[in-house]
């Protein structure tokens, strides 16, 4: 009765089928169509012009749905990875992610079927941050994992997060050269 109520307001057909407990709407059809038909085929397309704020929807609704957040074994860095078989996809989701300032990377393997995986992987914990900050699951267990990491990280090599009294210049008597 919800989703009846949605689709009259928003102008959609929609039909719940009983036998399977499916509910279809002829619009969202037509809407992901647009995102490619057959999960080689799936891309960003127009979508990757989105405004930030949208776009940040679009990637947490992908990265919920085909992603997981994963410290390593010794805790001291994570990765949040997502993981599909169309190339177009995995090569302008990093395009999405460099307009949040995020760098990630792309890594390939073979599934079960023999289809060729790609998996996008960001690693570094400053776009972890920016990830956790703008983007986000929407899974509330993967949004916590996030934030423990972040809270429980104490260092990192990367030159953002080094402690600045360690890389104080002033601590040091250094006279300029000219």
């Amino acid at each position: 009765k919800k989703l009846d109520a949605i689709c009259k307001k928003l102008k959609l057909e929609g039909i719940y089928y009983e036998k399977d407990r499916s509910y279809h709407i002829k619009g969202l059809v037509d809407l992901f169509k647009h995102f490619g038909e057959g999960a080689k085929n799936k891309r960003l397309g127009d979508a990757l012009s989105l405004k930030k704020e949208l776009l940040a929807e679009v990637l947490k609704g992908y990265f919920s749905g085909d992603g997981t957040f994963y410290t390593k074994t010794h805790k001291r860095s994570a990765i949040i990875e997502a993981t599909t078989v169309s190339k177009q996809l995995a090569d302008e989701l990093l395009v999405a992610l460099q307009r949040f300032g995020i760098i990630a990377n792309i890594k390939t393997r073979v599934n079960k079927c023999g289809n060729i995986e790609y998996r996008i992987l960001i690693g570094k914990t400053e776009f972890i941050k920016i990830f956790e900050k703008e983007i986000g699951f929407i899974q509330k267990e993967k949004m916590s994992k996030i934030k423990e990491f972040i809270t429980n990280r104490k260092w990192t090599r990367g030159k953002s997060e080094i402690p600045s009294d360690i890389v104080n210049i002033d601590n040091y008597n250094v006279n300029s050269v000219s």
